[in-house]
């Protein structure tokens, strides 16, 4: 016995038109359907053959449209990135858009430089000589790598910074343990992150331990910051006393210098 195959394009229209009639549609419209379906169709198949057949003529014209079209694709997308890794700096903090950085205007041979480098004793002056000015912040990065220890532990690290205690009401960083609204309760407190705590004091509450800088000053830890995030501009895991400075000779007479970077908060 011989089996007649029904053509596809048969089946599907007996399949449209079985279709319509349960949902009452009018068969006209299921026939115009149809041919639209099969016009959608060998009209993009002719656009994929025209297609071929252009690029298998214009070998050199098409690759270099191609990949023209590609590296412009792969900047643009490249420029975005960039853009939107340097517009997401700092955008954790509250008042992130208010904080303002004083900087230093210079001129040489070559024009004008900008840097964000200031001398500290502009910080308390700022304060008496503009009234909208209520508070300012000094960070003064260290200048090496320092030495801190605790028991056995001892380790050279160089994200350390001298800071006010208003460093810490200008800036959002959460604390997990002790209290942002007294940083520094003297002169030798200490403020350190999440991993620098975890690396002397293992998972224990180190509030109220010491630990040693250089050798020669103990400080007390008064409280925890929580772990950085990956998008800011000041990325350091220990704070210490900006009075802290006068201590040391060699970082008195840098912080005499345009050394340190000032941070006021405005109100817009």
């Amino acid at each position: 016995m011989s089996t007649i195959r029904c053509p596809d394009n048969v089946l599907f229209m007996n399949a449209l038109s079985m279709l319509a009639f349960s949902l009452d549609i009018p068969v006209r419209l299921s026939i115009r359907t149809f041919n639209l379906y099969l016009y959608t169709n060998k009209m993009i198949s002719n656009y994929l053959k025209s297609f071929i057949r252009f690029l298998r003529r214009h070998k050199a014209y098409s690759i270099n449209n191609i990949l023209g079209l590609s590296i412009g694709m792969a900047a643009a997308v490249l420029i975005y990135l960039w853009i939107l890794d340097e517009t997401s700096f700092d955008k954790f903090h509250d008042n992130y858009d208010n904080i303002c950085r004083i900087v230093s205007t210079w001129d040489n041979a070559d024009g004008e430089f900008h840097i964000s480098a200031t001398a500290p004793p502009l910080a308390p002056k700022f304060e008496e000589s503009f009234p909208e000015i209520t508070e300012t912040a000094r960070f003064f990065p260290a200048i090496s790598e320092m030495l801190i220890s605790h028991g056995e532990k001892k380790f050279y690290e160089k994200e350390i910074a001298f800071v006010d205690e208003e460093f810490f009401k200008i800036f959002t960083y959460p604390f997990v343990y002790g209290s942002d609204n007294d940083p520094f309760p003297d002169l030798h407190s200490a403020v350190i992150t999440e991993d620098i705590a975890r690396k002397y004091f293992g998972d224990e509450n180190p509030v109220g331990k010491n630990i040693s800088l250089e050798d020669k000053t103990i400080l007390t830890i008064s409280a925890i910051g929580k772990k950085m995030e990956l998008y800011q501009t000041v990325f350091n895991q220990a704070f210490l006393c900006f009075s802290l400075i006068s201590l040391n000779l060699s970082l008195s007479i840098c912080s005499l210098v345009n050394s340190c970077t000032i941070f006021i908060p405005v109100s817009l």
